[in-house]
């Protein structure tokens, strides 16, 4: 992915762990967190006010920290993503453990529509990366999540290139994945 304005969209976003990576990455690769947008859904109120807590503190030691917009309720997501959106943005888009812990037909069709409407923001100038992880004990659940959210794609016309994952101790194809994602 380039170097151009990044919108980080995390998908059952906890207490904003994926953030806190993205930070550092940005920091690392010199891509700046001003051309960082981080939004983020969770259908617990109290964990994004856990997240909103710790963000605060966050800006406290960095004081160029982004500001995360967390969302546990998804018609404020949809405003927030809405007013934010940028021309030629590139997105990536994050699952933590919930493709496998909370892999119900409900759920599942709230990513779906989650991804649908980010794919719906994206132009020809943007790129989206997925990208999702969890524990090696949960292997199996994760891999039926995976598969159940690309087929809910597939059937939104909504392709998935996948990545390979590089393999790592912490890191092989069974605990993450990652895809480009082509909107149809």
């Amino acid at each position: 992915m380039s170097n151009r304005h990044k919108v980080h969209i995390d998908i059952g976003c906890g207490a904003g762990e994926f953030s806190w990576a993205l930070v550092d990455w940005a920091n690392e690769t010199g891509a700046g967190l001003a051309n960082l947008e981080m939004h983020g859904f969770d259908h617990n109120p109290e964990i994004i006010r856990l997240a909103q807590d710790i963000q605060d503190r966050l800006s406290q030691l960095i004081p160029d920290y982004p500001d995360l917009h967390y969302c546990y309720d998804l018609q404020s997501f949809w405003r927030e993503t809405r007013a934010s959106r940028r021309e030629g943005s590139d997105y990536i888009i994050t699952f933590g453990h919930v493709l496998a812990q909370a892999n119900y037909p409900d759920a599942m069709k709230t990513y779906t529509q989650i991804i649908i409407h980010i794919s719906k923001m994206m132009d020809t100038k943007s790129d989206c990366i997925l990208i999702a992880v969890d524990a090696k004990k949960w292997s199996m659940d994760f891999q039926r999540g995976w598969d159940s959210l690309r087929d809910r794609l597939q059937i939104a016309k909504i392709e998935l290139e996948e990545v390979k994952v590089p393999i790592t101790p912490i890191n092989d194809s069974k605990r993450a994945k990652m895809a480009l994602m082509h909107p149809g």
